[in-house]
């Protein structure tokens, strides 16, 4: 002990002969080499723990879900007391830690995704026991966007019993574009009656992976009641027309086509196109002189696709307007498209 004091000493007395200029970058040099071993020491502890939470929750992952696929197959729905008995266990294991409830509502919405009838049945009541979509309301209530869109998603798949879906509609026209389509997506599972009435006021762009999950909400939703879609056209905003557009020909509905045809005047090209493409699908040959009026105003696009369906309608009687067009046009996209209808 007296040599480490003695060497001390040493190293201190050396120091305090030094000038000032060196003292300080000596002291610099000791305390960023402390901040760097600092540092990577709380890096290397972070990553420990956060490797032991995930493997923690993979297992807890996996006995969950063994425990619900052996106690859901063949579960008897005509007493409670399968229900209560395995939402009193699930209760006393898994809700006493926020991850683990959340690891609960996920595999629950699993296997209601993934299951019909009598599972499907018993998970949604489950779900209720627990009080979990309290949980996801209370998620709603959050400053953080994503925890927002975690609770709508939530909300879709296991729709609360005693809440309406009024409680989207500060979110179906929100700026942010997941908040809006998960939002959207949970007005078409909670209102079935008009499930797509926020068309009405639907101002954003409706890109097109957002088409596709209001589409594929609405073909998985059941008891779904299907609108005229011809309704919105009052729209203003063009990828909202085209999102009509296309579940009217989905749904064939053909009492939109004298709509479609006046849709033709729309000022967006997409629109137009949409609109064109759609009335080839319902063999609409109301349509063709529409299209004939209107012929020469297009872009080159535009002209293109009105050829190509109505070669497609296959009338008959517009044989000489595709003679003419192949004849006298200069453009090779229209000689092309002419000589193929």
């Amino acid at each position: 002990m007296d040599r480490v004091s003695e060497f001390l000493n040493r190293v201190l007395g050396h120091y305090e002969a030094y000038p000032l200029f060196i003292k300080i970058a000596v002291g610099m040099i000791l305390f960023s080499i402390t901040m760097v071993i600092l540092v990577n020491l709380g890096i290397i502890l972070r990553r420990t723990f956060s490797a032991i939470n995930e493997l923690r929750l993979t297992k807890a992952k996996n006995r969950l879900t063994d425990e619900l696929s052996v106690s859901l197959v063949g579960i008897d729905m005509s007493h409670d007391k399968d229900v209560n008995r395995l939402s009193n266990r699930l209760s006393n294991v898994y809700l006493r830690d926020q991850q683990l409830s959340q690891l609960i509502m996920d595999q629950l919405i699993f296997f209601r995704r993934n299951f019909s009838d009598t599972v499907g049945q018993a998970v949604y009541l489950i779900f209720n026991k627990l009080e979990l979509v309290q949980r996801s309301l209370k998620k709603l209530k959050m400053p953080s966007w994503d925890k927002k869109a975690e609770a709508l998603r939530e909300i879709q798949e296991m729709p609360p019993e005693e809440v309406g879906f009024e409680i989207l509609e500060p979110y179906i026209i929100n700026k942010n574009d997941d908040l809006r389509i998960e939002a959207q997506a949970a007005y078409i599972r909670l209102n079935k009656p008009a499930p797509f009435a926020f068309l009405h006021d639907a101002t954003e762009p409706m890109p097109e992976w957002h088409q596709i999950i209001l589409f594929e909400t609405a073909l998985n939703t059941e008891d779904l009641v299907v609108p005229q879609f011809k309704e919105f056209f009052g729209n203003p905003e063009p990828t909202v027309l085209v999102f009509c557009i296309k579940m009217i020909e989905q749904h064939h509905q053909l009492d939109a086509i004298p709509a479609l045809i006046r849709l033709l005047d729309n000022a967006s090209v997409k629109v137009k196109l949409q609109v064109i493409h759609a009335l080839g699908k319902l063999d609409a040959e109301e349509a063709e002189e529409k299209f004939k009026d209107i012929f020469n105003e297009q872009e080159l696009q535009v002209r293109v696709k009105i050829i190509e369906v109505i070669g497609k309608i296959a009338s008959g009687e517009q044989l000489d307007f595709l003679k003419d067009q192949f004849l006298i046009s200069q453009e090779f996209e229209i000689i092309s498209a002419s000589s193929c209808a």
